[in-house]
């Protein structure tokens, strides 16, 4: 067929009605072009199932859409416009040229396979009715999730600009097809001349416009992904706009290379997976692009490794420190663990904290020993003790508390999500272009640690006022020229002025715990050889530790050391060891704390008690019983979830056990004079109109629903902390169901 028309099913045979070889072709065609089509189908469902999860509810995307102001929208809906303009355009195009690329049949009865590739009305009709059912929900999900006084003007605008950033490459496409027509080619139609079929308008003897108007929006659309990397860098971005536009511009980008591979591609019968396996370890195999953390600087061990330990007398610059016999006058020894589960854990262990600060003052920060986190709960120990030091104190001032709140219910996904497009994309798709140590876990340290920065810098000038308003109005602004490091953080431990702090996290290479903190990870119950003693030695920037202790899977990449910063003969004493999130072996933190008071028996003489407190970060949901539906894909997924499930639950059944025994240890350790040992867990009560995120962004319904829920934990479940803090006497009260 040349003449750019369809036929239909052919009722002129036997019988005066089509036959089943007929049905059998029209079939077959119709699968060879959704084949051909597949990349951008995939890509459109995908931004389909995006607003359809969010609209269901779900926490964790429904946040991905949210935006504060009219410029996050904005940007946002433009982002949306050209991928999802780029991505429909790609689906007809490649609809309409597949019979010609691939060199099947086109006697099919499709009236969209016969139009030829132009931009005739039909095309672009058909376009727009794509682009518009995708388009759709996506726009309202982000109005819905928008800012109450700016999403019409956002809105507005971002879609104002897209519509008119494809008109114009539209109008380009016309424009150099007239000029081609007249016999004025450029060098794009020959260098598609040479492409073959399915590139090239045989009839006209010229290039086929839908691939001209591919190749334009292509460059609109790399242009936008790379004011995204130099705008949004996160070293000096101010704002951001959320991260489902981080993701579509990474999905369009994605699935646009593809689709151009695999219509290439196809024609041979080449799979696509088959090529991209080829690139990606050809490219890997010869560059060896691994994930790597910043050291600061290296401490090599010393022979009295005793010296470093909590009792005892430790020498500091000429002079003697007594800590834990000043602390044991106080009565009581406090030790902390928080768990992880992303923003949410942050923001509860941060409410927790300063919560029981203001409730408690000086006779809980002063009687805080050691905090143990893992994963999320560390980001908002690193807060807490942040602010803390930045105070000179060993607890944020009731002036910071606020601040300290605020930072840890601060957004960083957005700094992930650009990790995710640009760096960690270049990695995948260029890696000799992409660095070892610039990623998405990278990305997700600096936006913890300009956090921190405004949090520091809105305490310093508070004078007063609100910490939290003040900590809005100090964006962008830098408090230190370099960020607090583990070393710095060790001196001040051992001087007294800061509680004892450890981060939890996994080996990836032998499955055994790693600890980064303030003391050596021996006392911690380290048992794995090389890799507990080289990365004890390390020293790091805070927020690194943090950051490798809440290496969420996949948000955040496995890492090992980067050793640059460290001189040449210390490094074969550092084992390159991978890390992962302490949540791999033990997502409460519980384990490191029952060490350290393990080794601790006999210098906890003097103690009338011991308080052990559980952060735990998300409330205690009923199982639901089976439904009875369990079938084929229970019988295949079964394996994979019971050993998620079983993961959970042996933790916490393993917590409580060696909590059990901890206290039988204490309470029969001879010369030990304790009246009690309190373990507590402080959790989240249940919500029924709130389902927590796990990501790293709350909403501000999240945050009114963590506010509810701290002020039902100060009301009902403080009372056992106030009969060994202040000596009260009396009945607890009940929480109500």
């Amino acid at each position: 067929m040349t003449d750019g028309t369809t036929r239909g099913i052919d009722t002129t045979e036997e019988n005066g009605g089509f036959t089943w070889r007929e049905l059998g072709r029209w079939s077959g065609a119709v699968c060879a072009h959704v084949w051909a089509t597949r990349v951008p189908i995939l890509g459109l469902l995908v931004m389909l199932t995006l607003s359809w999860l969010a609209s269901r509810g779900m926490p964790t995307v429904r946040n991905a859409f949210i935006t504060t102001d009219w410029r996050q929208l904005a940007a946002s809906a433009f982002v949306c416009v050209l991928a999802v303009a780029l991505l429909g355009h790609a689906l007809i195009f490649s609809w309409l040229l597949a019979a010609a690329r691939f060199g099947f049949d086109r006697r099919v009865p499709l009236p969209l396979v016969g139009a030829g590739g132009g931009s005739t009305l039909r095309t672009l009709s058909l376009w727009t009715l794509v682009a518009g059912a995708v388009l759709w929900p996506l726009l309202s999900t982000h109005y819905r999730e928008g800012p109450p006084d700016g999403r019409f003007v956002g809105l507005s605008v971002g879609v104002v600009a897209g519509v008119a950033v494809v008109g114009v490459v539209v109008w380009w496409v016309r424009w150099a097809r007239q000029r081609a027509e007249s016999g004025r080619r450029d060098l794009l139609d020959r260098a598609l001349l040479f492409l073959g079929d399915g590139y090239w308008d045989a009839g006209k003897d010229l290039a086929q416009p839908g691939h001209k108007l591919s190749i334009a929006l292509t460059l609109v659309l790399v242009g936008v992904y790379g004011l995204f990397y130099v705008l949004f860098y996160p070293e000096w971005a101010l704002w951001a706009p959320p991260t489902v536009a981080f993701i579509i511009v990474w999905l369009a980008a994605s699935c646009l290379i593809l689709a151009g591979v695999a219509f290439f591609a196809d024609r041979w019968r080449l799979p696509l997976v088959l090529i991209l396996v080829v690139w990606t370890v050809g490219w890997h195999g010869m560059t060896e692009r691994r994930h790597e953390f910043l050291v600061v600087g290296y401490e090599p061990p010393v022979e009295e490794a005793e010296a470093e330990g909590i009792g005892g007398e430790v020498e500091a610059g000429g002079e003697t420190w007594r800590r834990f016999d000043a602390r044991a006058a106080q009565g009581v020894l406090t030790v902390v663990a928080a768990d992880g589960g992303g923003i949410q854990a942050a923001a509860w262990a941060a409410h927790v904290l300063t919560g029981l600060q203001s409730r408690f003052g000086e006779r809980f920060t002063d009687s805080v020993e050691l905090l143990s986190a893992v994963s999320g709960g560390g980001v908002g120990v690193y807060y807490y003790l942040e602010a803390a030091a930045a105070e000179g104190l060993r607890g944020p001032s009731p002036t910071a508390r606020e601040c300290v709140r605020r930072a840890a219910t601060t957004s960083s996904l957005e700094a992930s999500a650009w990790g995710l497009i640009g760096p960690d994309f270049l990695r995948v798709a260029v890696p000799p272009l992409s660095s070892a140590v610039h990623d998405r876990g990278w990305a997700l340290e600096r936006a913890w640690i300009r956090t921190a920065e405004r949090m520091c810098r809105a305490i310093e000038r508070s004078n007063g006022r609100g910490c939290a308003a003040r900590f809005d109005e100090e964006l962008g602004a830098r408090v230190t020229p370099e960020p607090s490091t583990l070393g710095t953080w060790r001196r001040l431990a051992r001087d007294g002025e800061l509680p004892h702090v450890v981060w939890n996290a996994t080996v990836v290479d032998d499955g055994t715990q790693a600890f980064f903190g303030t003391e050596r990870p021996e006392a911690f119950g380290c048992r794995s050889g090389a890799a507990c003693w080289g990365l004890g030695h390390l020293d790091l920037q805070v927020a690194t530790a943090a950051r490798l202790s809440a290496t969420f899977p996949y948000v955040t990449p496995i890492a090992r050391p980067h050793l640059s910063r460290i001189s040449a003969e210390h490094h074969a004493e550092i084992g390159r060891w991978s890390l992962a999130d302490g949540g791999y072996f033990d997502n409460a933190g519980i384990l490191a704390a029952i060490q350290w008071l393990r080794g601790r028996q006999d210098e906890l003489k003097g103690f009338r008690h011991v308080v052990f407190l559980q952060i735990r970060s998300f409330p205690d949901k009923p199982s639901k019983p089976p439904d009875g539906g369990e079938g084929l894909v229970h019988a295949i997924a079964g394996p994979a979830k019971a050993l998620l499930k079983v993961r959970t639950a042996a933790q916490a059944t393993r917590a409580q056990v060696e909590v059990e025994l901890l206290e039988q240890a204490l309470l029969r350790a001879r010369g030990l004079e304790l009246d009690s040992v309190l373990y507590l867990e402080l959790r989240p009560p249940l919500l029924d109109d709130h389902d927590e995120p796990l990501s790293w962004h709350l909403s501000e319904r999240n945050i009114e629903a963590l506010e509810r829920q701290w002020r039902i934990v100060e009301e009902y479940d403080l009372c056992s902390l106030e009969q060994v803090y202040e000596g009260f006497v009396g009945p607890c009260p009940s929480r109500p169901k």
